[in-house]
């Protein structure tokens, strides 16, 4: 098997692996909804045919009920979601220390088993992204502040402006709860992706590799970023490849001698029809880059995630020209 075709499968059972805590996180969450719906209804209920005012709504029994028995299901959601990003670090870490030797093997032709497998200690720094005082867990325990904030201004801004009480209840349940649970999948993704590519580079470190190539899922899906990074080599020293929150790139060991195409990336989309482009970029950002207003490789740019520090995102038009 060469490679490329082990990086895909490596990267299918990771993503396969990664899936089964996502769909066990939106069950619970589910389940919560459940829950809490007996609350949303009987507001709904009590809603009908009254024409109320912001104060009144604050003052009522079934306004208040839904709030609590919202906030304190998440507060159990967000004290279960912590601990399993926990073990999930470190299932993540040990799955991604053993596709960095299984892709130096492929490269190499050595044993995975008389490569050099990091130390014990050589995922610890993982822990970092979930201290007790780190900005992960401070996310994830102000997930109950942060929903029933975003409840409470639906429901006034509704009652403000006359809306009917089936409208107010089901943007609760779209926007209000939703909140949660989108939150709550894109965090446990990138910690995922993150704790696999430090432990990919941990393997590398360990066997002497000193820089990696970005290698982007170049399908319909991929971001103008991620293709404008892809084939490009990266130094060892400047740590994982920053992809962006739910990124699905990969960092391929690079051995010197190693024949890489820096502009595998652009190459690949000039192949690609004008219409796929435009998917890509979007209309008016293809039109600049056809007219030459800016180059390829400034479709990626950075920007500082407090949990993640500096990560990759698509620039903006306005930035490009």
């Amino acid at each position: 098997m060469d490679l490329l075709q082990l990086l895909e499968q490596l990267r299918a059972q990771a993503e396969a692996d990664d899936d089964i805590l996502l769909q066990r996180l939106i069950d619970r969450y589910l389940a919560l909804i459940q829950r809490v719906q007996g609350r949303l209804d009987a507001l709904e209920q009590w809603m009908i045919d009254k024409t109320l005012t912001s104060a009144e709504m604050l003052n009522s029994p079934q306004y208040k009920a839904l709030l609590d028995e919202y906030e304190a299901e998440m507060q159990d959601y967000s004290s279960w979601l912590a601990t399993e990003l926990r073990a999930e670090v470190t299932r993540s870490g040990e799955a991604g220390l053993l596709a960095g030797l299984a892709l130096l093997s492929s490269i190499t032709g050595e044993n995975t088993s008389t490569l050099v497998r990091p130390g014990t200690n050589a995922l610890d720094a993982l822990q970092t992204y979930l201290a007790n005082d780190g900005p992960m867990m401070l996310r994830i325990r102000s997930m109950a502040q942060t929903g029933a904030d975003l409840i409470k201004q639906i429901i006034l801004d509704g009652v403000g402006i006359g809306r009917g009480p089936v409208k107010i209840t089901a943007e609760i349940l779209e926007r209000g709860f939703g909140v949660g649970l989108t939150d709550a999948m894109r965090w446990t993704r990138t910690l995922q992706n993150y704790s696999y590519r430090w432990a990919n580079l941990a393997s590398y470190e360990a066997n002497g590799v000193t820089a990696w190539v970005w290698w982007a899922h170049l399908d319909d899906r991929v971001c103008a970023s991620c293709v404008a990074l892809h084939g490009k080599l990266f130094p060892i020293s400047d740590g994982v490849a920053n992809d962006h929150h739910n990124g699905r790139c990969a960092m391929l060991p690079y051995f010197d001698g190693m024949q890489i195409n820096p502009n595998a990336g652009q190459e690949w989309f000039n192949s690609r029809s004008e219409q796929a482009q435009k998917d890509i970029l979007g209309i008016g950002k293809w039109e600049a880059w056809k007219s030459g207003a800016f180059d390829f490789d400034k479709l990626s740019t950075t920007y500082e995630d407090d949990v993640f520090g500096k990560m990759r995102r698509e620039a903006t038009l306005k930035e490009l020209t």
